[in-house]
């Protein structure tokens, strides 16, 4: 019915294999969508079986991709521009309040100010000071049960527009991610997801893992779950050890643990980091 009322085709988001993938894009080529509008991780996975599997999307010219329910990393950027032909886009929000905030075409984050005041709130000074923190979000439309400053378990900064896209409203900025997902080490320095996002963006690194999932353990040491592309990442292994080296206390035991699939959580989305000490 959504088909034929709203031109819309709907597919799987979730737990996705490449057999789902391959009845996604078989779909996709008949439907020929002009927007793509779904979770991060099953765009991603979706661009990814495409490019492993070598398939031809070049005549389908999509004018957008709209990511969201997930953070939308620069490495997946790269890789939905490359395999899709288009700008990607990525939007901030929850079922409880909505949409509130999206990245307009200059890459600014811009906040739905029109029916959301959004602020930041740093109760344990954990994040590095003014400005940034657990983002709250109060509900300005006239509802029977209004959100007053709902947190989010996301930090980030807030802070005025300076954006050349010519848009007022104010922007996100120093999106780190979950509360629960950040890592204050020994010496008092921040660890949020982006360092590992950059991390296994190296080339070298990118080449030899499919996927990974770290855990900081209730001891202080770490445990990364790898998902091998080849069986030839000793080469990557050594780099990435070397690199962690350099950016973790030297007493912090990190070890490598090779697995054939990291599960996604029943909504679908890939946690890239376990936080079992802040949980503990």
């Amino acid at each position: 019915m959504r088909k034929y009322l709203w031109n819309q085709l709907i597919l799987p988001g979730i737990n996705l294999s490449d057999a789902d993938y391959k009845i996604c894009y078989e779909s996709v080529r008949k439907f020929r969508p002009k927007v793509f509008w779904g979770f991060t991780s099953a765009l991603a996975g979706f661009a990814e079986y495409i490019e492993n599997n070598e398939k031809d999307v070049s005549d389908l010219k999509p004018q957008l991709v709209i990511t969201w329910a997930a953070p939308l990393y620069e490495h997946e950027k790269k890789m939905l521009m490359s395999v899709f032909g288009c700008p990607v886009t990525n939007i901030y929000g929850t079922r409880e309040v909505g949409h509130i905030a999206a990245i307009c075409p200059h890459g600014s984050f811009h906040i739905n100010q029109e029916n959301l005041l959004v602020e930041t709130d740093d109760v344990d000074g954990d994040y590095g000071g003014k400005d940034v923190g657990e983002i709250l979000v109060t509900t300005l439309e006239n509802t029977p049960m209004p959100f007053i400053r709902y947190r989010m378990g996301d930090v980030g900064r807030i802070a005025s527009s300076g954006c050349s896209c010519g848009r007022s409203l104010q922007v996100m900025k120093d999106f780190l991610g979950r509360t629960g997902e950040i890592y204050i080490t020994r010496d008092g320095r921040m660890i949020s997801p982006n360092f590992w996002c950059r991390t296994f963006m190296n080339d070298r690194i990118a080449r030899a893992f499919k996927r990974f999932q770290v855990i900081y353990k209730r001891d202080g040491n770490i445990s990364i779950k790898l998902v091998r592309k080849d069986n030839n990442s000793h080469e990557a292994e050594s780099l990435l050890k070397e690199f962690l080296k350099k950016n973790f206390h030297s007493d912090i035991k990190v070890d490598f643990d090779y697995v054939e699939k990291i599960e996604p959580q029943i909504s679908g989305k890939y946690q890239m980091v376990i936080n079992e000490a802040k949980n503990s």
